[in-house]
């Protein structure tokens, strides 16, 4: 792409940058949500899992898209910091969503599902950004597991 090319599609590359981030938001929300409505008749324990699982694949299945994820966003301007965060609270709506679904059933005692979503998105955003540092790189599924894993701990235990 030429420059002049780029500048008439993007004003700038912060405009490129949020147009990408974007379109990796679209996808895991998409594949998040298909997850959720797949399973809303299952288990938390089934359904956190589904979610997570969902979120992951859809981030790590391209490096690319994680380092955009977790690297290329973070603190880059205020609008995208804007953008991640939006995109960080609908997930923490999804959470309580389904925390708050679950304490309806009977299956776990309330909790403040807003804090443990955002020790769980942390721990995502340290985890898989230590895992596309890491050389080798362990197995993404392991990586995955072990953040389902602790997704459910948090909400179920």
């Amino acid at each position: 792409m030429s420059t002049r090319h780029f500048y008439h599609e993007f004003q700038n590359k912060e405009a490129v940058l949020l147009a990408v981030h974007a379109q990796v938001i679209e996808l895991a929300v998409r594949s998040t949500g298909e997850a959720l409505r797949r399973t809303a008749d299952r288990p938390v324990r089934e359904r956190i899992g589904a979610a997570v699982d969902s979120y992951l694949r859809t981030i790590m299945a391209d490096l690319r898209r994680a380092r955009i994820s977790f690297v290329e966003v973070v603190g880059a301007s205020p609008a995208v910091e804007e953008q991640r965060n939006a995109f960080r609270e609908l997930l923490i709506g999804n959470v309580r969503d389904l925390g708050d679904t679950a304490v309806e059933r009977g299956e776990i005692k309330h909790k403040d599902f807003r804090f443990l979503a955002l020790a769980f998105f942390g721990a995502v955003n340290a985890v898989v950004h230590d895992w596309m540092l890491t050389e080798p790189r362990p197995p993404e599924q392991t990586v995955q597991n072990s953040l389902r894993d602790l997704a459910v701990e948090l909400i179920t235990a």
